[in-house]
């Protein structure tokens, strides 16, 4: 009785008489030595003399054919991926750019202020949106100062002076670029209203003011000289 199992080097299918099972022998063609198993392998893959038989022949085609063609389709869809990530990408950085250039100021400092509305902090929330896109006008007190990156802050500032205590009510927030304002200057600040902005405050609760783009910023009293 012989024993028929696959060289782990050629593939090819050899059959060795059963009184060599368990010892080494040499494959006849490719000369690497090789173990005789103890049991009889699972169904060969290659016949001894090199040649395969036509039915095997088509199933080893068929299957190189379909693995070709789920290779194809892996890769059409990962192509596919890439080109729509990469497309998203292009979009984005033009949107950026032109979300930038409808921000810059297109306008002169005197044209900015002149053009300016003032009007008050309870109007502004009340009809916020009647004024989206409109430059308006507001003096007040930084109370706090947050840096983004580069020259760019967020600023959140009083608008209402008390009598006693200086500015602390009627806070608006603005985004802000250019020289670094620090908290308790006063300052002037024209710019175009964006519309409403929620933060969460110190306390975890949410708080709504209205947000502002600055077109201008002027200093007018640096923090402790007031």
């Amino acid at each position: 009785m012989n024993i028929e199992f696959n060289c782990p080097e050629s593939r090819r299918l050899l059959a060795i008489d059963s009184k060599y099972e368990g010892t080494e022998v040499v494959c006849p063609n490719c000369k690497a030595k090789t173990q005789v198993p103890k049991e009889q392998p699972l169904a060969p893959i290659i016949i001894d003399n090199g040649s395969l038989s036509r039915r095997n022949r088509a199933g080893l085609n068929k299957t190189a054919k379909h693995r070709v063609s789920i290779f194809r389709v892996m890769a059409r869809i990962v192509g596919g991926i890439v080109f729509v990530f990469l497309a998203i990408c292009v979009i984005a950085v033009i949107f950026s750019s032109s979300s930038i250039e409808e921000k810059a100021p297109l306008m002169s400092v005197e044209e900015i202020q002149s053009n300016a509305l003032t009007i008050s902090f309870d109007n502004l929330m009340r009809n916020n949106k009647d004024y989206i896109g409109k430059i308006i006008y507001y003096r007040g007190k930084v109370i706090q100062v947050s840096e983004i990156y580069g020259d760019k802050y967020v600023l959140r500032i009083a608008t209402k002076e008390g009598t006693y205590i200086g500015y602390v009510e009627d806070i608006i927030w603005v985004n802000y670029k250019g020289k670094r304002l620090l908290k308790d200057d006063i300052i002037d600040v024209w710019g175009k209203v964006e519309g409403l902005k929620t933060y969460r405050t110190v306390l975890r609760s949410e708080a709504t003011i209205p947000e502002l783009d600055s077109l201008h910023v002027e200093l007018v009293t640096k923090a402790g000289e007031q």
